[in-house]
């Protein structure tokens, strides 16, 4: 049997070797030049974007791009499971492989999507002192713009269904691009670029003091290729969104976003995130849903959600009235539709329809609303001690998982918020999810006479039958997890009464954390002693000595199984035990004692002998004897060596 730190290793290997090799696929793809996976452009001389003329069949194109998605998606449950177990890769080093590939994915033509192709039209007939709300692509192209001839047949007679803040950034990259339709998709993509690094940051910044979050974060977006794939490799606008929304999560600050009662928030910051969720919307309406959970933390104060909802509808307004009665109309009439690959065909195939019956987004929209209200109340652990995210999480997922129209790059409005929530099974249905709609959009510019015939009708099948199939069965897993709360594995009974070897090293390995006290301290009713220090290692599956030392453990994103010898003798408000299983404890639900460990530690004093199981690793080689009183000070003084200067306080 592969020993638990093999298993961990393991994992993280295969994350940076699966991550590695489908964004290469996607930048190879790309490079290659045009294709039924790439969009046909012509050279603007030096400028971007470069690419061969290797002409890859229609195969061998579809083929790879498989592979880069299973890849993908492997390499990002790869890495959830390595960060679950206590892999801590470095967050500089993830961040730094994300600048790298926005900057090779933006110089290469765009990949698996026609739509920037639509972009670059809609800018064009911006610049020209046309609405394009009222022209289209189509008559574009009668007038032989050279943009204009580019643009896609399917969305010819189509104008823009997207926001003025969307138009805006178009008719900026046609401004810079002229008559060159890939120089004006490489300024798009720059937009995109910035977009996405904007998030990249912002989530390491939020999660900065949280190294699991921090870990989670930017597995599920920075080096995610599924999220650069539909920012960047395909060029949505959707990225643009994004990363506005979360500097709107920012300006509310770490304190409020990760806070499980955030307060009062001041209302120049319930006003500048208003704002930005406006501007956010004024790119795709859809974003509108990123405003539930400001106004759920704000519901209690008037003049805070006044002075949000001030700031959205003032951003709104203006671009709106920028933009013409006509964008308004067209993003309410044609913002919404059906596509083809639709879960909802399922059912109406099954009863002899094969167009799309009258009432599917009618239809949709009360399955939303009743997906929406199941999530709110059966929530996955953790959820709801994020006020501010998981109102955002529950409305995107079950909008994205009930609409009639679906595209897998919609689904960066989940990994966003996705990312602070613990790991659970929401994970793996959010991902699997991702899969099944990316297949039907393989290779994605050329979609009719793909060579050979059984490659085409491969392709139909998928979009038909495949996708839409995989889609509701993600959809029914969801809503067996809210039914049943089985968000996470149980751990079978026997485990959590099994007396642990103190010199043997545990079978799992969970992160922990510390606040170390002065030894002088007691806790005692109305006395709270002050925190010293947090301080991030490891501990020995085994016996650990206390010795009158208020010692304060939190387990990341996990329960811990708790065994105590002589007692748990707890401070005001939190349970006690003598020689008692105390079973699966959460061990951030505790108030006591004080604001400085509130809501996230579990208080053990003068317990003497603590058997602390399912955690492994020492400050002490794990075959050593289990410390005593006497062991304490070279213990601490170890701490002190091995934490970074700067993270430990002054311990007496």
């Amino acid at each position: 049997m592969i020993p638990p730190e093999r298993r961990t290793r393991l994992a993280a290997v295969m994350t940076l070797t699966f991550t590695c090799l489908s964004i290469a696929i996607l930048v190879g793809v790309g490079a290659a030049g045009p294709s039924a996976a790439t969009v046909r452009v012509y050279r603007a001389g030096g400028w971007p974007p470069w690419f061969a003329s290797l002409h890859p069949s229609d195969l061998t194109v579809t083929a790879v791009l498989w592979v880069a998605l299973f890849l993908g998606a492997a390499g990002v449950a790869a890495g959830l499971v390595a960060v679950r177990r206590g892999w801590r890769p470095p967050a500089r080093w993830l961040v730094a492989g994300a600048l790298v590939a926005v900057i090779v994915l933006a110089v290469v033509p765009a990949v698996g999507s026609t739509d920037m192709l639509d972009y670059a039209a809609y800018g064009r007939i911006a610049v020209l002192h046309h609405s394009p709300y009222l022209m289209t692509p189509g008559r574009l192209r009668a007038a032989h713009d050279p943009v204009g001839l580019l643009a896609p047949y399917l969305w010819q007679n189509i104008p823009t269904v997207y926001g003025p803040l969307a138009t805006a950034t178009e008719w900026a990259a046609s401004e810079l691009g002229g008559r060159s339709a890939a120089v004006t998709i490489f300024w798009l993509k720059v937009w995109n670029g910035v977009a996405f690094v904007v998030v990249v940051l912002a989530l390491d910044w939020l999660t900065r003091a949280r190294p699991a979050m921090r870990a989670r974060a930017h597995l599920l977006w920075s080096v995610n290729p599924l999220m650069l794939w539909a920012v960047m490799a395909g060029g949505h606008v959707d990225g643009l969104a994004v990363g506005i929304a979360v500097l709107a999560l920012a300006v509310l600050g770490r304190t409020v976003v990760l806070a499980r009662e955030p307060g009062r928030i001041g209302l120049v910051r319930a006003l500048g995130s208003g704002l930005l969720l406006g501007a956010a919307t004024a790119v795709k309406a859809p974003f509108v849903l990123f405003g539930a959970g400001l106004a759920w933390v704000a519901r209690r104060s008037p003049r805070t959600l006044a002075a949000a909802a001030a700031g959205g509808a003032a951003m709104l307004a203006a671009a709106y009235l920028a933009a013409g009665r006509d964008a308004v109309t067209d993003t309410v009439n044609r913002g919404y539709g059906v596509a083809g690959d639709n879960l909802w065909q399922v059912f109406y195939r099954l009863v002899g329809f094969g167009p799309p019956f009258r009432h599917i987004t009618l239809i949709a929209a009360l399955a939303f609303v009743a997906l929406a209200v199941l999530l709110i109340r059966r929530p996955p652990p953790g959820a709801l001690d994020l006020p501010v995210i998981w109102p955002v999480l529950a409305a995107v997922v079950a909008w994205t998982f009930t609409s009639s129209l679906q595209r897998p790059w919609y689904d960066v409005m989940i990994y966003l918020p996705l990312v602070f929530l613990p790991p659970s099974r929401l994970d793996w249905v959010v991902l699997g999810r991702s899969v099944a709609g990316g297949i039907a959009y393989i290779p994605g510019v050329i979609v009719s006479h793909l060579h050979p015939a059984w490659l085409q009708a491969g392709y139909t099948t998928v979009v038909a039958y495949v996708t839409p199939s995989g889609r509701l069965l993600a959809l029914a897993a969801l809503i067996v997890l809210c039914l049943t709360g089985a968000w996470n594995r149980r751990r079978p009974s026997g485990e959590a009464v099994s007396q642990p070897d103190p010199g043997r090293p545990s079978a799992r390995r969970w992160p922990v954390e510390l606040a170390l006290f002065p030894l002088t301290h007691r806790v005692s009713a109305g006395v709270v002693p002050y925190l010293l220090c947090i301080c991030n290692f490891v501990m020995v599956h085994g016996q650990v000595a206390l010795d009158q030392e208020l010692l304060v453990v939190r387990v990341e994103d996990c329960l811990l199984d708790v065994l105590a010898s002589e007692g748990l003798n707890c401070g005001p408000g939190l349970p006690e035990a003598h020689r008692d299983e105390l079973g699966m404890i959460t061990l951030h639900t505790p108030k006591q004692p004080g604001p400085a460990v509130a809501g996230r530690a579990l208080i053990a004093l003068d317990a003497g002998l603590l058997y602390v199981r399912c955690i492994s690793g020492s400050v002490l080689r794990p075959d050593r004897p289990a410390p005593s009183s006497r062991d304490h000070p070279p213990i601490l003084a170890h701490v002190q060596t091995v934490l970074p200067v700067g993270k430990l306080g002054r311990l007496t």
